[in-house]
This record gives structure tokens, sequence and C-alpha cells, in this order.
């Protein structure tokens, strides 16, 4: 850990403007909240990047791309130092705990660089940062997630993003989060359900609780999800509540029973499943079979029988043949999702899956993710005909920004429903509408 304070530093001198970026992720989003809510707090105003004294990019790693946008953004940013009025650039999220003081090598001239977990001495980071003295915090694993200060706004009004854990124990071969954000750690109970208050005072209408695996929350406590969300749905029935993401083997019957006996516990399901074949699941070390997966999607289907079920798939991971991705075809027809996302199997630093012999091409690993993309998308619409002629609870989010005049909303079910725009906003009401068409990625209806 680094810290070489400017004692010549004026007060007149520290920095007045912001910009926070975030790449990736619910959860780095949220973090990128914490950073404006301090800086807010110590009496910076947000700006644009070009005119911003202080910016702090917070990084992605679960992706070649997302990796590559990040290097071309530091790259970007620093350039303002001499450009611009840019005084101070952090970089922190995935990236920054994966490649750590390596980074600096390629760019000597970042000034604070700090891991997620990290973020449990956030005020020591942003007062490095106000004050422009270099300083590198790249702490493994968080010890203590209930010390991360609330954020005061959120970007994503009237549904609140708010993490229930940090970390991930799964350590699946191809993937870089356990490196980036460390071992799982659970909030406590009081933590959450004190900001999950501050938000319903704040307006909020919707509670979305953040977890790379929400299902394992609170085994390290002597608590679990389902505690959490039976005393969530109890204390606040006017809030609803959401979960990102659940792992399939770890869902079970107690929980859904929870989450059936509670209006408020939406019927949203985000479930990924990555491959169809047992055999490139156990290469992935994902810790379930096909016929585990098919019997948690059942009993989800069986005890709440209105689930709304997303996925997510990787496509061409290193050994997948013909036959394998055949399998994931099959799969994505048999569980009928409502969303399906596909990602190109992408070379993470530093995880098993980097040393597998990776012999597809990248033109055959898009023909197989845009052969997925169409079945997912004729699968989604055939899901949604049941909506048609019916009658959903939506929550008001604020105007659509593609189509003009018109009101973008969500169901329970997560689904995005459009409809006309009526003479008052009113963002965060929850009302009913009519669903005249459907669309693989929304659908349109009228206000009831």
């Amino acid at each position: 850990m680094l810290n070489h304070e400017d004692p010549n530093l004026k007060v007149n001198e520290l920095p007045k403007t912001f910009f926070v970026e975030v790449l990736g992720c619910q959860m780095n989003k949220y973090e990128g909240e914490v950073f404006t809510s301090l800086f807010l707090k110590h009496g910076l105003l947000p700006s644009n990047p070009e005119d911003a004294e202080v910016i702090v990019l917070l990084s992605c790693a679960v992706r070649e791309n997302a990796e590559n946008k990040a290097l071309a953004r530091i790259g970007k940013y620093l350039k303002y130092k001499k450009e611009r009025k840019l005084k101070c650039f952090a970089l922190g999220g995935c990236q920054a705990k994966i490649w750590g003081e390596k980074i600096l090598e390629r760019f000597p001239k970042i000034d604070v660089l700090f891991s997620p977990a990290s973020l449990e001495d956030v005020e020591t980071i942003v007062k490095h940062i106000i004050e422009r003295s270099n300083y590198i915090n790249l702490k493994e694993s968080i010890t203590n997630p209930d010390c991360i200060p609330v954020p005061e706004n959120q970007y994503d009004f009237p549904s609140a993003y708010l993490p229930i854990s940090c970390g991930c124990n799964q350590f699946c071969t191809y993937c870089a989060v356990p490196y980036g954000r460390g071992r799982e750690k659970s909030r406590s109970l009081e933590s959450i359900l004190n900001e999950v208050s501050q938000r319903s005072k704040q307006g909020f209408k919707e509670i979305i609780y953040l977890g790379q695996n929400c299902d394992s929350y609170g085994k390290d406590i002597g608590s679990s999800l389902k505690e959490l969300l039976e005393l969530s749905a109890k204390k606040f029935p006017n809030l609803w509540f959401k979960c990102i993401t659940s792992y399939p083997s770890m869902i079970t019957k107690e929980l859904l029973e929870t989450i059936a006996s509670y209006d408020n516990l939406c019927n949203y399901f985000s479930i990924p499943m990555q491959s169809g074949s047992d055999r490139i699941l156990k290469l992935m070390n994902r810790k379930y079979s096909v016929e585990q997966y098919r019997n948690s999607i059942n009993m989800i289907r069986e005890i709440i029988p209105d689930a709304v079920i997303t996925s997510d798939f990787i496509v061409g991971f290193p050994g997948e043949t013909e036959k394998d991705f055949q399998d994931t075809i099959n799969a994505i027809e048999e569980f009928k999702y409502d969303t399906v996302n596909i990602a190109i199997y992408s070379k993470r630093p530093f995880t098993p899956a980097s040393k597998f012999e990776d012999n597809i091409s990248y033109q055959e690993k898009a023909q197989r993710a845009n052969i997925l993309i169409k079945k997912a998308e004729e699968i989604s619409l055939n899901f949604r005909k049941q909506y048609l002629n019916e009658v959903l609870d939506v929550l008001i989010r604020g105007e659509d920004k593609k189509k003009k005049g018109f009101i973008s909303s969500r169901t329970k079910g997560h689904q995005i429903v459009i409809f006309k725009k009526r003479n008052k906003l009113d963002q965060g009401l929850k009302t009913k509408v009519y669903i005249t068409s459907v669309l693989s990625h929304y659908m349109m209806g009228e206000e009831v």
C-alpha cells in the first residue's frame, strides 16, 4: 500500500469537479453511486469527463471486450492530465484487482488504484483522491461489507440495487470474478434492512438484491436468503423485491415456497445455465448437471407457475463440439426462457480455462452466437404470447428513451412494458397495463 501525500497542496488547489464512469455489472454501478455520494458530500460538483478535475473509472474484466474498453478509457483520460483540467485519475473495479500493480507499468500516471474489496475503506480512498496523493489498496477480499456507506441516490430510480453479499466462492473455470472481488462475504440482515428502509424513505418502490450467487446469502453468518426475503416482505409490504443472480443447484423448495407466499416477492429468476452440455458444464466447474438444472426449473414452475426465468449462456467454450452446441440449443428450447443473454467465450487471465486448448475460431464462435441469439429471440417471443390480452402489474420507470410519447415500465417479472404517455408521468407509480402486442425484447399495452 503506497501513500505519498503532497505536503504543499493548498486548500484552493483541491479539485472542485468530478466524473465517475462505470463499466460492467450492477455491483459496479452501485459502487459508482457510493463514490458520487461521497464526492458530493465533500463539495465537489459533477462534470463531464472533459472538464472534470477528478475521474474515477470502475472497470470490468468479465470479458475481453470489456477489458479492452477500460484500457482505451484509461489511455484517453490520462491524456487529460496534459490537455485538460484533470488532476487525479483513480482506477477501481475487477480489472484493477486482477492486473494489480502491473497495470501501473503500462499506465504509470494512474494516481489511485483500488480493488472492489477495498471499498470497505472507501472514505480513505476518496480522501486520497481529493488530496491528490498516490495510493494503492488491492485488498483481496472484503472483511466487513456492512461498513460501505449507503449512497444518497441511485442511477435507476424507482428501482434500487442493493448488494447483499460481496465476492464469490464458486471458481468457475472461465470466470475472473473470484479473482477480482475475492471470497464471498454476506452483509448482516440488520445492515441490509436498514438500507432498504432508507431507500423506501427516499421514494424507491423496488429493491433488487445483488449477489454473485444470491442463494448462498447468509451461509457464513448463520442466516439465509429465505430469512432475508421473508423479513423484507413482512417489514416492507409496499416494496417489490427481486434477486440477481441465482445458482441453479442452490435453489431450495423452502425458498420458493417463501417467495410464493408473499405478493411483493417477485416472480423473477435470473438463473445462468452457461451450457446445455454436461461435458462442458464439468469443464466449466459448474456444480450441477443438466438434469439437476432441469429439476430446479421444474420445481420453480411447479411452485410458482407464473415464474419469469432468464438465463445466460457462453458459446465457444474451449473444446465445445457441434454436439455440445446442439445440446445448448436444445436446452434453450426446453426451458422456454423469457430472456437469454449470450456471450462469446473469451480467455480471462489467471483462470483455469485460460490454459485450455481453444481450437474454435472466433468466426465459428460468432456464428454459433448468432444462431443462439435468433433461437433465444424466437423462444422469448413465444413465451410472451401468453400475456396477450392480459392485465399486468407494472412499475413506471419514466419516459421511454426510444419511443417518443410513451412510458417505460417493468413487470414483477422484470419485463419491459411500454404504453402511451399519460398526462402525468408519475415515475415510481405502480399501475396496471393491458397487453396489446409482444416482441422479443418488450411488450406494449394500454393503461387500465
